[in-house]
């Protein structure tokens, strides 16, 4: 929960450690985890849920676009998303986001509507281009996941062809 993250956020600033984030576990080079760190496990916070107006979706960090795109199914809408099932979309937007939609929609970086986030001052914060357009703006692409731990993010949602 973000609960949890505040907690371990405050406990690896407390005592000076290192803190890695696993969020679906795609990272195959291996890049995300480093050497005598804390691992913050996020693969069950993988809730998504579309709002009820179908124009967004909001996604938890341990999600991948096999769920996200198994929901769009169900629901006659789509994402801007990536090709490999197992990419989860948080990271996947976060780091600017190519796939097959975006040439109409733009990128993933492009969908982005809010992220939750918890600072490393512990503090839990939701980043929208009016309440915090600087960080919103680097949260899009400019540095990834840097900014502290990305609990949700909202994004937006499009009607899938008939």
């Amino acid at each position: 929960s973000q609960e949890d993250v505040v907690a371990v956020v405050d406990f690896v600033r407390t005592y000076n450690l290192l803190l890695s984030i696993k969020s679906t576990g795609h990272c195959y080079s291996g890049n995300c985890v480093q050497d005598d760190s804390i691992v913050l496990d996020l693969s069950k916070m993988n809730s998504i849920s579309l709002a009820p107006t179908r124009d967004s979706i909001t996604i938890g960090p341990g999600s991948n676009f096999d769920a996200l795109y198994s929901l769009n199914s169900q629901t006659g809408t789509q994402s801007v998303g990536g090709m490999c099932g197992t990419v989860g979309p948080v990271g996947f937007s976060l780091g600017g986001g190519h796939g097959p939609l975006i040439r109409s929609y733009g990128l993933g970086a492009d969908q982005i509507l809010s992220v939750s986030l918890v600072l490393a001052s512990g503090e839990a914060v939701s980043i929208t281009q009016d309440a915090d357009p600087d960080l919103f703006w680097a949260l899009q692409g400019g540095a990834g996941g840097s900014f502290g731990v990305v609990t949700s993010i909202t994004l937006k949602t499009y009607p899938a062809p008939p």
